[in-house]
């Protein structure tokens, strides 16, 4: 069978990436977030790696390591502002967290870029686009409008626009998925890549199902014999999945929320899930989804004296499942307690927390 002389790219923009960096996050390192390893996954799936290659604008790139330091700084003034006597906050002298960041990033880059997937990085146009940036911006030309059609706003996304059609133009026979949840990237835009690229096409994709959706079109017109559409489970299956599963015991043993004893005495503690029930949703929107149940576990303690003993204590567990990403205990409570019990962890490469 003759290969088509396609080029098929998979582009990210920078609110696809982002990342919350909510309580629990991880200062001392970076990575992407889930929505980039659930298209490498479905990539993988349907066995077109070597045919479709993933683009990230050095804009996006920069944003994202924007929001981190940003992150970051916000959480050391809230480190900055504790009050309790117990605990002591230290910045660490002579490290400079820009330039530890970014060393991050670029090992990052790195790392994603040796596996069997394509990751290609779309550099800022060049200056012959700069005539084309100016008219958009007097015209008030998507995607330079913002929310009240002020050609100010929108900038880095015309960069990152620009990007699209500066790499089309150096590959004129190119499909083009466009994964943005931006509205400034309209069907005025896609109207404009027609009529510049004739031969080539763009989907401009928001949500994870069209982008499935889109994957799947191209590996039928890759090879239409050997596709194969990606079988997936439901969010409720996950659920069920997730609480079997090792990581829900694993947080059980981690958190402090007086479920396993603690004393010097015990060398390690297993917890291994007996049987759960009364599965409930408590609250759900677009993104992510709190849950509790009941649950029946057995606490296994060994001690350094080569004895070991058990309990069998019933829990009510309240959880957090951001969809496609991950899952994360919120409270839980022996069952005929009157209070759950919660604590929050944070991370940070500046701040240190003394007891």
């Amino acid at each position: 069978m003759k290969l088509n002389d396609k080029r098929y790219f998979l582009i990210f923009d920078t609110n696809i990436l982002h990342k919350s960096y909510k309580s629990q996050a991880d200062f001392t390192t970076f990575s992407l977030n889930t929505a980039f390893y659930n298209c490498i996954e479905m990539i993988n799936k349907l066995d077109i790696y070597e045919r479709v290659e993933i683009a990230i604008p050095v804009v996006v790139w920069n944003e994202l390591k924007k929001q981190i330091i940003e992150a970051h700084d916000k959480q050391i003034l809230e480190y900055q502002k504790w009050k309790f006597p117990e605990y002591h906050v230290r910045c660490l002298q002579g490290l400079n967290y820009i330039n530890y960041i970014d060393n991050q990033i670029n090992e990052y880059k790195k790392n994603i870029s040796s596996g069997i997937n394509k990751i290609l990085e779309l550099p800022i146009p060049n200056n012959k686009c700069f005539t084309r940036i100016v008219e958009r911006a007097f015209e008030k030309k998507a995607p330079f409008e913002g929310k009240e059609k002020n050609s100010d706003k929108g900038f880095k996304d015309v960069l990152i626009w620009e990007s699209i059609l500066e790499l089309v133009e150096i590959n004129p026979k190119s499909e083009i998925i466009f994964y943005s949840q931006d509205k400034g990237f309209e069907e005025n835009l896609k109207i404009e890549f027609k009529d510049l690229y004739s031969e080539s096409t763009i989907n401009i994709c928001s949500t994870r199902e069209e982008v499935k959706k889109q994957l799947q079109d191209w590996a039928k017109e890759i090879d239409e014999y050997s596709y194969l559409p990606i079988q997936e489970i439901d969010e409720e299956q996950k659920v069920h999945e997730w609480i079997k599963s090792s990581d829900f015991t694993t947080q059980l043993i981690n958190i402090n929320l007086g479920i396993v004893e603690k004393s010097r005495l015990v060398k390690d503690v297993s917890i291994h899930l007996i049987s759960y029930d009364n599965v409930e949703i408590f609250d759900e929107n677009d993104n992510e989804m709190i849950f509790r149940f009941e649950a029946k576990i057995k606490n296994i303690y060994n001690f350094y004296d080569g004895g070991s003993t058990e309990e069998v204590i019933n829990i009510n567990v309240e959880a957090e499942y951001v969809y496609d990403e991950k899952f994360t205990i919120l409270a839980v409570g022996k069952i005929n307690e009157y209070e759950y019990r919660s604590e929050v962890k944070k991370y940070c490469v500046y701040g240190k927390m003394k007891k």
